[in-house]
């Protein structure tokens, strides 16, 4: 029987959270991960299995060459972390999912070995002493977050081969005892992959309007629970209740440069999530429209402050920045501006009765 081939990338760094948007980001973080992962797999394996925060890949009676799995490792790795540096740029949530998904890590698990399967139902799985040990070597004595792990059986499969990594990966040498016994492994630090990648700048390029539409509400919860509600669009339509329909990539949380379609008063509205500085108090949320219910409107921005006052009370304010021609201006914004703040206020003040309702 020939050798078969084991991979299990295993991301790591989640902290346990207890607060429910952040155990839903969180899960939304890592889908995103594990189909990025998916997505970037080039060697023709089978997935068997996700477990967790890791996947289990294998090839039948066959080892992919050192050179193609370094390729592979540096390919996965490198696209795992761009996406996480592109996607604290982009974030505007500051819960601890969203703001430690930057510093996740990923490590990879190589094995070799006969490999036997078992049929469950319809599925064929599989199984046997070269599946545990793959697994038990998941948990070792390496000093390091982030490495690539050869077993000693598939460096012996391996042996007559040249293994020849990419110069900056760090060789080192380890073992770690099971109920298996004692199994030997090299590995090698990923790290200078990772200082290799150069982020995106993002700028947030929206219209300021020196005299927006404006409307406050004080509301009794905190900053970051006014946020979520704001921002995390599952919510919209329990506080803004013109809006008939939101449309949104569900398994995603928002951030910079997402698109959303809203249906308003029978208009199809797409908005797009703008980049804003929110890793302090207060808080905001942009959103800039792409298409307009009038002709006549030539930009348009919705913008929300949330600020803390007192113990547990937020003020939100929302702004609507407009770009008309100018003789729109004299002819009709008073009077537009009058009806379009008391509708923000209505919308303000159900955001408000949400948000109290949640928090009691």
């Amino acid at each position: 029987m020939n050798p078969s081939f084991l991979f299990l990338p295993d991301i790591s760094g989640f902290t346990h959270f207890v607060n429910q948007t952040e155990v839903e980001h969180s899960s939304h973080i890592i889908r995103e991960l594990l189909e990025l992962l998916i997505d970037n797999q080039t060697l023709g394996l089978e997935l068997a299995e996700i477990e967790g925060d890791a996947l289990f890949y294998y090839a039948h009676e066959r080892l992919p060459s050192p050179s193609e799995l370094f390729a592979q490792v540096e390919h996965m790795f490198a696209a795992f972390h761009r996406h996480l540096i592109k996607y604290d740029l982009q974030r505007i949530c500051n819960c601890g999912a969203c703001s430690t998904a930057v510093d996740l890590s990923l490590k990879f698990i190589a094995h070799a070995g006969p490999l036997e399967f078992i049929q469950i139902k319809n599925q064929r799985k599989p199984f046997g002493k070269t599946v545990i040990s793959a697994h038990r070597l998941m948990k070792n004595e390496v000093p390091s977050d982030e490495y690539l792990l050869l077993s000693e059986d598939l460096l012996r499969y391996w042996a007559e081969g040249t293994i020849d990594p990419p110069g900056a990966w760090e060789l080192a040498r380890g073992a770690s005892t099971y109920d298996l016994g004692k199994i030997s492994y090299d590995y090698y630090h990923l790290h200078s992959i990772k200082d290799g990648i150069k982020p995106d700048l993002i700028h947030a390029d929206y219209y300021r309007d020196p005299q927006p539409f404006r409307s406050q509400v004080l509301v009794e919860t905190t900053t970051r629970e006014l946020f979520e509600l704001v921002s995390n669009l599952k919510y919209r339509t329990q506080w803004q209740t013109d809006i008939s329909r939101v449309e949104y990539e569900r398994k995603r949380v928002n951030r910079s440069g997402e698109e959303h379609l809203c249906v308003i008063q029978g208009y199809d509205l797409i908005l797009e999530t703008m980049a804003t500085n929110n890793r302090e108090e207060p808080f905001e949320y942009v959103e800039k429209l792409k298409t307009f219910p009038l002709p006549i409107i030539q930009e348009m921005t919705n913008y929300f402050c949330i600020e803390p006052q007192a113990t547990k009370h937020s003020l939100v304010t929302l702004e609507i920045h407009v770009k008309v021609p100018r003789w729109l201006r004299w002819l009709v914004w008073p009077t537009m501006r009058k009806a379009a703040e008391r509708k923000m206020h209505t919308t303000l003040l159900q955001l408000k009765a949400l948000a109290e309702e949640k928090t009691r």
